[in-house]
């Protein structure tokens, strides 16, 4: 047994060790269900999708050597996030994966960066003092193509207060350096780092990460604006961008994956041939001059090529959504190859919305 007081450095390791092995357990993760907790570095690093065996899970974890400290660190990192996040079943409408998630993702950050999670929010959290008084989180949701990216610009020059966060934008601005950093220094080719690494586990810290910041900006006194492809859950407002042509809550679905799918597929084939016009390639993010910019005012928008695939599950998430949430708020989005009109017509729509 060990003791509480000692002052023996091995035993203090222990103890730290055990303590964020049993906050890891508080959000579902045992070393008898978590690779991240039991396996080699080399069967970390080599680990695959078992739908996609070409697809590596983790990629590069330069960092394994303190596997120890940083399974101790999580008891600190829990306490963190739980201003904004707890284990368990007290909100009925987190998804019953997203505690493992979230830790799971936790301890890979630090494995791949050598980085506390928390203190990655922290530095991002330091560009925005306290403006004594409540923000409020608009959630804006909508198919590729809808016109989201339009939405958030006008949005974010509607107020100096207004802070958008968009999905992909994030994900790049803040992951793709230190992502290529690690893996290309470990043989892993920039193909694999677009194509595959920077969409893997890694969601996992990076949508922690975010969903703190958010809430914690937000009792800043910010407007917090988040787009995705689906909507963010907890916002205070959240608004479905139509699409000018692609109309998801109108598509005649039975549940019946491979009925649905019939009908689902053509309509995915037109929104990933719009996207493809918008991108060539995996992304349109600057490789050649990788920089992780902390500040969400800063950021450079990016877009990234969503296969066919992925259409058809967004599809499939969006028709479900509108039909279980009526009372969402709807941005109408007429087709028109007139831009000027376009942003006129959702800057008029929003900036309502916001006052």
């Amino acid at each position: 047994m060990i003791d509480a007081g000692s002052s023996n450095p091995a035993e203090q390791e222990a103890m730290q060790k055990e303590a964020g092995l049993a906050a890891l357990k508080e959000f579902g993760v045992t070393q008898e269900n978590s690779d991240l907790l039991t396996k080699t570095q080399d069967e970390i690093e080599r680990a695959v999708y078992p739908s996609d065996r070409g697809r590596r899970l983790y990629g590069a974890v330069s960092h394994f050597a303190n596997r120890d400290q940083i399974v101790a660190h999580f008891a600190d990192e829990a306490r963190y996030f739980s201003k904004y996040f707890q284990p368990g079943n007290a909100d009925s409408q987190k998804p019953s994966w997203l505690d493992a998630f979230y830790a799971k993702g936790a301890i890979l950050f630090e494995l791949k960066f050598g980085q506390r999670l928390s203190e990655f929010c922290n530095q991002i959290l330091k560009q925005y003092p306290d403006l004594g008084k409540e923000g409020k989180e608009i959630s804006i949701f909508g198919l590729s193509g809808s016109g989201k990216s339009t939405a958030l610009e006008a949005l974010s020059t509607a107020s100096s207060d207004v802070i958008a966060m968009d999905s992909d934008t994030i994900r790049y601005n803040l992951l793709a350096k230190l992502i290529a950093d690690v893996e290309l220094s470990h043989g892993t080719n920039l193909d694999e780092v677009r194509n595959s690494l920077m969409h893997n586990t890694i969601s996992g810290p990076l949508y922690f990460a975010v969903n703190h910041i958010a809430k914690e900006l937000k009792s800043r006194g910010y407007t917090i604006v988040r787009s995705s492809t689906m909507a963010s859950e907890g916002a205070d407002l959240t608004v479905y961008v139509e699409h000018p042509t692609v109309k998801p809550d109108e598509l005649l679905l039975t549940g019946r994956d491979n009925q649905d799918n019939e009908i689902i597929e053509p309509v995915a084939k037109e929104l990933y041939e719009v996207t493809q016009r918008r991108v060539q390639g995996p992304d349109n993010y600057n490789w050649a001059h990788l920089h992780t910019e902390l500040d969400f005012r800063q950021m450079i928008p990016v877009t990234v090529q969503v296969p066919e695939k992925i259409h058809v599950n967004f599809v499939k998430k969006i028709h479900s959504y509108l039909q279980d949430h009526p009372e969402v708020v709807r941005i109408t989005n007429p087709y028109s190859e007139n831009a000027q009109a376009i942003q006129q017509n959702f800057t008029n729509q929003l900036r309502q919305l916001i006052s």
